[in-house]
């Protein structure tokens, strides 16, 4: 009977270090996967401005449900000075947001026309397994200096989470170029079709966006930033 029930407490014990350890590595696949989709979208926004001669656009905002989305926005017109960057109205959705006018060449007949969103990634958030387990960690909690040729982007955001130094869901928290304006909070990047890229919002030099895992092991794992430089257009993750 001994034998039986030592047995039986170290199949128990292994079976929660197994455990254990599934978890652990799903905090950190999470954000492995949500930086690879996010890098992913960002290179392929680039390759179509080159390809169609077109702007394209990578957009962090809120959908209808309040999910964290990142879209990948094509606008047909190289001008886009008559859009108010620091007020986007996103209530009827992105492509109303970055409308066009187009101008007939035959009848001379101007016509407003929507953006297309191509494509989009929802972010999960939240601290169970069915949201995903995805935040963000404000950058000002960090020490944070990056190498060259991105150590001319300031790791930090004008709003603070409370507490710094714990996982939140503010965007304006983990993302160094987004912004609030017309009621809503969100971040815009313009990659232009000579392979470019234009911060229509934030700094001018580029911009982070600092993840941290949300779920129970969250503080173990750490952080990572996705990073990008204006106007090359680098792309890095640390």
């Amino acid at each position: 009977m001994i034998e039986v029930l030592t047995v039986v407490a170290i199949l128990g014990l292994l079976a929660a270090l197994a455990s254990t350890a599934i978890f652990y590595g799903m905090g950190r696949a999470r954000m492995s996967n949500t930086l690879f989709d996010i890098s992913a979208m960002m290179s392929v926004a680039q390759l179509r401005a080159i390809s169609h001669g077109t702007p394209h656009y990578v957009i962090f905002h809120r959908n209808e449900q309040g999910r964290l989305r990142a879209s990948l926005v094509e606008r047909p017109s190289a001008d886009d000075s008559g859009i108010d960057w620091n007020n986007l109205n996103l209530s009827n959705g992105l492509g109303e947001a970055l409308a066009y006018t187009e101008v007939d060449p035959v009848t001379g007949v101007t016509t407003v026309n929507n953006a297309f969103e191509r494509e989009f990634i929802t972010l999960a958030s939240g601290s169970g397994p069915d949201e995903g387990g995805i935040n963000f960690l404000d950058p000002d909690a960090e020490d944070i200096t990056l190498p060259a040729p991105f150590s001319a982007i300031e790791a930090t955001t004008a709003f603070n989470a409370s507490p710094i130094d714990q996982p939140t869901t503010e965007l304006r928290a983990g993302c160094t170029f987004c912004i609030s304006g017309g009621g809503a909070d969100y971040g815009v990047i313009r990659f232009n079709s000579d392979g470019t890229v234009t911060m229509r919002t934030g700094p001018e030099m580029g911009g982070l966006l600092s993840f941290m895992s949300n779920t129970a092991e969250g503080k173990d794992v750490g952080y990572k930033l996705l990073v990008i430089s204006a106007p090359a257009g680098v792309i890095r993750v640390f």
